[in-house]
Parts: structure tokens; sequence; C-alpha cells
């Protein structure tokens, strides 16, 4: 990615901000979205160098200063930032695991409250959270899954955004 990075740095006087858009696309933003649930479910520590060698490209397409903040650019640039990358890719999959879109081994591995106890609560309808003992457990799946998937407001779980983004 860093290469990428550097390339793109190299021909950014040349070509119009356009196409140095696109160039983000099809030579940075696949390392960024490629298994992302899986690699970047760590700490934000280990996650840092990422984040910046993205926060460098955004610099560069927009031909702003070193030192300028990049969240006003994300938004003009309509970039995603690497940690919202990552929420939209477990919102997706919590789709898929609702829909049971997926196959059962997956599947298997996340069971609704109501499928655990009896109890008419309600929380009964959400996934069930298991305890944890460590911090890497916390960080997997199967924990922050569910926990993402609680805090989207319902309304949006049938909207034809959510299925549309689910397609591509």
């Amino acid at each position: 990615m860093s290469k990428s990075v550097g390339i793109i740095s190299r021909i950014k006087h040349i070509l119009p901000n356009y196409i140095l858009h696109t160039l983000y696309y099809t030579m940075i933003f696949p390392y960024l979205r490629y298994c992302n649930i899986v690699w970047a479910s760590t700490y934000p520590s280990r996650l840092e160098k990422i984040v910046m060698l993205q926060k460098n490209i955004i610099r560069i397409i927009s031909a702003c200063k070193y030192r300028d903040h990049t969240s006003y650019y994300f938004k003009e640039l309509h970039i995603l930032k690497f940690s919202d990358i990552n929420f939209l890719q477990t919102a997706l999959f919590m789709f898929n695991v609702d829909r049971q879109l997926l196959p059962t081994h997956l599947m298997e591995r996340f069971h609704q409250n109501n499928a655990v106890h009896c109890y008419s609560t309600r929380s009964s309808n959400s996934y069930h959270l298991e305890s944890v003992n460590t911090n890497i457990k916390q960080f997997s799946i199967k924990y922050k899954g569910p926990i993402l998937w609680s805090s989207i407001p319902c309304q949006y779980f049938h909207s034809k955004i959510f299925i549309s983004l689910n397609k591509k």
C-alpha cells in the first residue's frame, strides 16, 4: 500500500484530481477492504500506520498541506475512513447473519437470546453475547458483531440502502 501511495505522490502534479481519486479506488482501497473484518479487528495502535497512509493519500488527492486535518477532505471526496470501512464491513456481515445468507458453519456461531433462554425480555431477539476473558476475544466478530448490530437502529434493517450495499 505504501508503494502505491508513493507512485500516486510522484504523479500527482501531472494528473487531475478525478484520476487521482480513481487511482485511490484501484490501488489503495482494495487493500483496506479485503478481509477487513479479520485483520482490522485489533488494537488501534497496530492500525496507526494504515490510517496514516490513508490520510496521506487523501492529502495527496486533495492537494492540501501536510498538517491539515483530513476529516473535511474525506467528506469532500466521498471516501470512507478506515474505521468506517470496518464498521460497514462488520454491519454487512451481521446483516447476512440476520438474514441467514451465510454458510451454516458461520451461522452456527451466532445465536439469538431467545434460543439461549425462554424468558421474554426486551433483548430476546438480540444476538447473544458470550462472556470474554481476554481483550483479544473482544475484537472477534463473534463478540464485536452483535454489539455493532444492536447499536444500529431497527429502521435501517429493512431499508433498500442496506440491501443494495449487501449486493456489492
